[in-house]
């Protein structure tokens, strides 16, 4: 017999084989392996005697009765066994559902230590940043000058019903061309907003109230009287450059009645934390505080 490190080879190749079948087969197999083959034993025996009963001696007889309690009393043992295996399964199996059904309940709880945020020093001297925006409005005649192909923005609040508008005055020589050139209201409002801030302003937002009263034509003489309507209309400027960045809008009526606008004095803004309301500075001129008028334009 050749011998491996004093180990006999044959022992060696049974250890390896019992410990790749304890791997890949896993005990309750064996366990349920062993019963069928005590059972497999006991049949055989039983149908021996049942064939072969005056053949065999008293003594072989005896044997196999031993055999055969042997065989049962191996059984009992191992269905025993296998019992008290699955009863254990079952109650840690039993154990881990009841910590799940406490943790849904009741999640653990998870200690997480977060670094304090970051400390960010302001300097003292800093100030917040003031924005200054300046409104001022003036009539001017019709027809009014403008370069080709450039658009201006007209509230019309005899149009439509009132409408912000873009108008090219260059096509129409000047004049709103749903009027044409003779309109009996000759004035038109040019209404410039400056930006006097360190720094550029985005999406402006000008509430304008607009009021419509009653013509009454008394023949060449018009009068306005009775309140009709008050409506607010809000106009955009999409950005204003800073330090004197000048955007400028028209207001114009071309109604059937008298129309008169009040200056805005508040104004909004958007920033980083979002829309802001700012307040306007209004022109020194006396008319900026009170209701300006525009007559109607057909009768």
């Amino acid at each position: 017999m050749s011998q491996t490190g004093g180990v006999p080879q044959k022992s060696v190749i049974m250890y390896l084989g019992c410990r790749a079948l304890k791997i890949f087969m896993p005990l309750d197999v064996w366990i349920a392996a062993l019963i069928a083959a005590l059972t497999i034993a006991m049949a055989y025996m039983g149908v021996h005697i049942t064939i072969h009963p005056l053949d065999e001696s008293p003594r072989r007889r005896l044997r196999y009765k031993c055999g055969f309690a042997v065989c049962a009393a191996g059984a009992i043992a191992r269905v025993a066994w296998q019992g008290v295996r699955n009863y254990r399964g079952q109650d840690e199996l039993h154990r881990l559902l009841v910590q799940i059904q406490s943790n849904t309940k009741e999640p653990p709880k998870i200690q997480v230590s977060v670094p304090p945020p970051p400390v960010i020093t302001v300097p003292a001297d800093s100030k917040p940043r003031t924005v200054s925006l300046f409104l001022d409005c003036q009539a001017i005649p019709l027809p009014i000058a403008s370069p080709p192909g450039v658009a201006v923005t007209l509230l019309d609040p005899g149009f439509q019903g009132g409408v912000f508008m873009q108008w090219y005055p260059a096509a129409t020589e000047g004049w709103p061309d749903w009027i044409g050139k003779t309109p009996l209201e000759n004035r038109i409002y040019r209404c410039e907003l400056t930006n006097f801030s360190d720094f550029e302003v985005f999406d402006v937002l000008l509430p304008v109230k607009v009021g419509i009263q009653k013509a009454l034509w008394d023949r060449d003489n018009v009068s306005c009287v009775g309140q009709v309507s008050t409506r607010i209309y809000a106009g955009g400027i999409s950005a204003l450059n800073r330090n004197g960045g000048v955007s400028a809008f028209f207001i114009y009526n071309s109604g059937r009645d008298c129309a008169s606008f009040t200056a805005p004095t508040e104004a909004t803004i958007s920033g980083p934390k979002g829309t802001t309301r700012v307040p306007l500075k209004l022109g020194g001129d006396e008319h900026m505080k009170l209701p300006m008028f525009l007559g109607p334009a057909l009768r």
